[in-house]
């Protein structure tokens, strides 16, 4: 006789497909939506699928970082994935479940999840009609896969799988940055691709050089393989440029950040979010795991021109946003140069500095996604993308612009936000590091990271006094969809978590930079 425990044997999947389930539950939603969609006349069920889709992943993901063990299901996929990869299982050599990688893809789906919720109708304005809003299921399923892809780069340990998952987001990101189907739309993924594909180009090439080195592209084997001053040495030094190049794109570093402005401005302004939070930490993901565990033998290689980019970074972003009056483009160049600071933790490489990195991801992510979700909501109201449009916000939406004014005070990393928080633990990791190590160039590039963090004070407060103290000539209030405001007031509260209880998530950011750098070779 067949008992239930039988029946539960039977239809519990095998633990290495467990580990996937969250990933599953993305790629499954992201198939659906385009069928899906036939059906959905008033295109608000999309929306709502997308959200379910998501926010299961989210809470999947979530039950396996706190280790929730159901018996039928268990979820405890970390404690299982470690055990398995000390025994040589080979499906997590390339595709690992830690604590770091569950951290991010939290970070990815709670993205992906407030953007969509936040988006409303993202691709119809005020005044602007076209076609692309009839393809409502096309648009959720790229938002899906481009989650997807991200979640891939999180959990990857291989070369191979880690381009296939920046791949995976890319690809879906070229096509979300064009779909609303007007000519900066077209602009922005034309120059969205090229600048891509070249990066690719140079990251595969790169990437072969690497294998013909080492005869391998795991990235914890590499650490132990690639060292300074070895019989590869200047062949080495190639690799990492050309590794270094297709990155620097992802994370719109200079000299490749020429795309991220007319992108952020062309692109349905959630996307645009997403790029500027989500996709910029997937890119930060992939460059912490290359150089701080697969070329980390190599670092005397490409520190110093690492810190040279991150002050370069730093400056172009902050001088030219000075000159931007679009609020979107002000954005973007303010996107770079927070890569510039984050650029830091790959410079320093302690975990300290690395667990600064990742809480300074997060709060990023909150602050750039609030603000972008913000432009959108105005832009659709008919609030134009200037700072001279928007004078007088405080009285037209009391709300939107108390929430706006603590992203950008917090991007500025002013205290008790969010900002200033991880700007700190980022920042003081390289005094740390320079005084205990006498390294003078790690505590001069900490001054120059403070300095642009003061010039970014002038144009966060040039859009804080149009909002406050100057009369606009449009006295009419400012309406929003109750998605908005939820997703809007998620990001503001968790900026001001961050920066008035920070103790628990600095002590998860540091858990995950110790769980990232533990596959480092001693």
């Amino acid at each position: 006789m067949v008992s239930f425990n039988d029946v539960l044997r039977w239809i519990t999947p095998p633990q290495d497909w467990q580990v996937l389930t969250p990933d599953f539950v993305v790629l499954l939603f992201a198939l659906l939506a385009p069928l899906l969609a036939l059906w959905d006349t008033d295109r608000r069920g999309m929306q709502q699928f997308t959200l379910i889709g998501l926010g299961g992943a989210f809470l999947l993901t979530l039950g396996s970082l706190l280790g929730w063990n159901q018996g039928i299901f268990s979820l405890d996929y970390i404690a299982w994935s470690a055990q398995s990869a000390a025994a040589g299982h080979y499906v997590t050599d390339a595709f690992r479940v830690t604590e770091m990688s569950q951290t991010l893809k939290l970070l990815f789906l709670g993205v992906a999840f407030l953007a969509v919720l936040g988006a409303g109708r993202p691709l119809k304005q005020k005044g602007i009609s076209g076609r692309a809003e009839e393809d409502h299921g096309e648009f959720h399923s790229l938002i899906l896969f481009a989650t997807l892809g991200m979640m891939i780069v999180a959990s990857a340990q291989e070369l191979i799988v880690l381009l296939l998952g920046i791949e995976v987001a890319s690809m879906s990101s070229y096509l979300l940055a064009a779909f609303r189907r007007d000519r900066d739309g077209a602009e922005a993924s034309m120059k969205y691709f090229l600048v891509g594909a070249a990066s690719s180009a140079f990251t595969i090439f790169g990437i072969s050089l690497v294998y013909g080195m080492a005869g391998t592209t795991h990235i914890p084997t590499l650490g132990a393989t690639l060292v300074t001053g070895g019989a590869f040495d200047a062949v080495s030094f190639v690799a990492i440029l050309l590794v270094g190049a297709g990155l620097a794109f992802k994370v719109s570093s200079v000299p490749f950040q020429m795309w991220a402005p007319d992108v952020y401005y062309g692109a349905p302004v959630p996307v645009a979010g997403m790029l500027a939070s989500a996709s910029k930490a997937m890119g930060f993901v992939a460059v912490f795991n290359v150089f701080l565990v697969g070329f980390f033998g190599l670092k005397a290689n490409w520190e110093l021109a690492l810190a040279a980019i991150a002050v370069a970074t730093m400056f172009v972003g902050n001088l030219v946003a000075l000159q931007q009056d679009s609020i979107r483009r002000m954005l973007a160049y303010s996107s770079i140069a927070q890569a510039g600071y984050l650029l830091i933790a790959v410079v320093v490489g302690t975990q300290y500095a690395v667990g600064g990195g990742i809480l300074h991801l997060l709060t990023n992510a909150a602050m750039k996604l609030g603000a972008f979700l913000i432009v959108g909501a105005l832009i659709y109201s008919g609030v134009p993308d200037r700072v001279d449009g928007w004078k007088g916000l405080g009285k037209r939406n009391g709300f939107l612009a108390l929430a706006m004014t603590i992203f950008l005070l917090s991007m500025a990393g002013l205290p008790p936000l969010g900002g200033f928080t991880s700007k700190f633990v980022l920042f003081s990791s390289a005094v740390d590091v320079g005084i205990v190590q006498k390294l003078g160039w790690l505590v001069w590039l900490a001054v120059f990271a403070v300095v642009n963090s003061a010039i970014s004070l002038f144009y966060y407060f040039r859009v804080i006094r149009a909002m406050y103290v100057e009369e606009g000539s449009e006295t009419e209030r400012v309406l929003v969809g109750p998605g908005v405001r939820v997703a809007v007031g998620a990001c503001a509260a968790l900026v001001l978590l961050v920066g008035f209880y920070p103790a628990w998530f600095v002590d998860a950011a540091m858990a995950a930079a110790g769980d990232l750098l533990s596959f480092r070779a001693p």
